[in-house]
């Protein structure tokens, strides 16, 4: 019996596979609009699973913000007056975008002292004041009108000192600006999606902004009434509005989150999905009835071709060819990850080459000092001259001999940089990230060289999850680049702030600067910058790799901007603990 070609068996390969995709197909088509609902339905529980989790996570932050400026209020050895606790309480303001202000209010309901001057002076007829005076903790209110006559809610949270209630600070949330405490959406521009407190109001909704309080109520026969009493809802006709959604109880606040989307913005992607189905269908019938099997086996073969021309040109030393192959498919995917393996064996080859020549230059110039008092010495010995200045000759050798070893050791550090199985070997422990630069920096003090800037916001402690050596060797690295590219007498500044949940440190000089095209590149193995001939100190360039792999590791990220002879500023951004 003749064997099939090639060609002949792609054909029957594409027929048996294509035959029982045009079935499957069909019967996708008889579901479509089934499927969709239900999709929607649970993309709309899980948003408004999100939305829930989201405000929780936001209020339980803000209790514990509270929390820690109360007890900075009664623990303080400062006596404050209520104009101290005004500004104290003012500045946290700018960290809490959505609170509209902050009161400090005495057990009796008295406000003692307040961001904003239309509050009440007296707060005891407030639920949130009762609920706190009765023993609760914490207490977020429901919707209520101010005496200004705006709409918010308030966060508040019982300050005690040895079981006693001491005072009460509360927290007036503007709704307005409640959207930016929940994840964005990302799906469409009709999705709705908002909260509901207890007693059926919409607290936010963010395709009605600006209700009045009368307007935020919802119908009793709505499915989030039943979210309230703590069940989650789905509903195909959510509230009888031709949309389709869902609600879940925010647990522990008695509250409800709600999704919606327009039914018919649900089924019209359902509809435009099988009428492209059908069109697609009857291209695939009449493509298979009509393509020869010779155009394609070509179809596959070409690819192929190209793929064994670029890896044979590669086997002979070209290590620019590359397949090059364009589109979606298995082939072409295999193609992309070649031309990825071929970039990665041509940069390690560059990479190789530069290395032989940084380390070429850099060794041969200690070598030759060191060769070149060898050879005064013996011709001294061979001339039988007095060698009076030996001291300083082997001062030399021993300098140039500690730069030689230096430089071994950078290589050295390099490869025991190199990540093992993806990650660094740390041993990370809970510490303080002011101490490590402290650590860092007391080499540079001395000469006044450096100066530390924090953020007058920052306690003496920013607790970090790290390695203090190979932190501490991350910045000595950039303090040391930083004096070595700068004029002589020229100050370094570092600056540390906290910025939600990480640290920022920058390091900032008035240096040589780096060319902006180089900035991306100066991280990398080996790889120094063009201008350097301008203030070159040496090096192998290892260390700002080195830098990278270790902040990498610790999960933060590094990165670098500079203007050629203004001065270069480097960022170091770590997770706080």
């Amino acid at each position: 019996m003749k064997q099939l070609s090639l060609r002949a068996k792609l054909y029957i390969l594409i027929m048996t596979v294509l035959i029982p995709l045009l079935i499957l197909q069909l019967v996708n088509l008889l579901t479509r609009y089934e499927t969709a609902m239900e999709n929607e339905l649970q993309a709309s529980k899980d948003y408004a699973d999100t939305l829930s989790i989201s405000f929780t996570h936001h209020f339980q932050y803000l209790w514990n913000a509270e929390l820690a400026i109360g007890n900075h209020l009664i623990n303080s050895k400062y006596s404050f007056t209520p104009e101290d606790i005004d500004k104290y309480l003012r500045q946290f303001l700018n960290l809490h975008p959505v609170i509209r202000e902050f009161s400090w209010i005495s057990p009796d309901g008295q406000v003692i002292a307040n961001t904003y001057s239309n509050t009440a002076k007296n707060t005891q007829d407030s639920d949130y004041y009762q609920h706190i005076i009765s023993g609760e903790e914490i207490y977020i209110s429901d919707l209520y009108t101010t005496n200004s006559g705006e709409l918010s809610i308030a966060s508040a949270r019982g300050i005690k000192r040895n079981g006693n209630l001491v005072g009460i600070i509360v927290a007036y949330i503007d709704i307005d600006k409640i959207g930016m405490l929940l994840p964005s959406q990302k799906r469409n521009d009709t999705v709705s999606f908002g909260l509901i407190d207890s007693q059926g109001k919409i607290i936010y909704q963010n395709t009605n902004l600006g209700l009045t309080i009368e307007q935020r109520d919802i119908p009793e026969d709505s499915p989030a009434w039943l979210s309230l009493q703590g069940q989650p809802v789905t509903s195909q006709d959510y509230n009888g509005q031709g949309r389709i959604g869902a609600s879940v109880p925010i647990n522990g606040f008695g509250w409800a989150a709600f999704t919606t989307t327009s039914v018919n913005e649900v089924l019209e992607g359902a509809r435009a999905d099988t009428n492209r189905d059908i069109i697609v269908l009857m291209l695939i019938g009449i493509i298979i009835t009509l393509v020869y099997g010779l155009l394609i086996g070509d179809h596959f073969l070409k690819p192929l071709m190209r793929l064994q021309k670029a890896a044979l040109a590669i086997s002979k030393g070209d290590l620019t060819a590359r397949a090059n192959l364009e589109g979606n498919d298995e082939l072409a995917t295999t193609g992309k990850i070649f031309d990825q393996m071929a970039d990665r064996i041509q940069h390690l080859e560059v990479s190789r080459t530069r290395f032989l020549q940084t380390a070429a230059h850099e060794l041969r110039n200690p070598m030759a000092g060191i060769k070149g008092i060898l050879s005064l010495i013996l011709r001294r010995f061979q001339t039988g001259k007095p060698l009076t200045d030996m001291t300083n000759m082997f001062e030399i050798m021993e300098r140039e001999i500690d730069r030689l070893s230096d430089l071994l050791n950078q290589i050295l550090e390099a490869f025991r940089t190199q990540r093992e199985n993806g990650m660094l070997t740390l041993d990370l422990k809970r510490v303080n990230l002011l101490d490590i630069i402290d650590s860092a920096m007391k080499p540079f003090q001395i000469s006044k060289s450096c100066k530390l800037i924090t953020d007058s916001n920052i306690d003496k402690t920013i607790w970090i999850l790290g390695d203090f050596i190979r932190l501490e060797e991350v910045f000595r690295n950039l303090l040391s680049n930083a004096i070595k590219y700068s004029p002589d007498d020229s100050e370094v500044f570092v600056t540390v702030q906290v910025e939600e949940d990480h640290a920022l440190v920058t390091v900032q000089d008035h240096g040589i600067g780096i060319p902006k095209e180089q900035l991306e590149g100066i991280f990398e193995c080996f790889y120094r910058a063009s201008n350097l001939e301008k203030r070159d100190p040496g090096g192998m360039g290892l260390g700002l790799y080195i830098c990278k792999e270790i902040i990498d590791s610790h999960v933060g990220s590094i990165w670098a901007e500079s203007e050629e002879g203004v001065g270069s500023t480097f960022y170091v951004k770590l997770p706080l603990y």
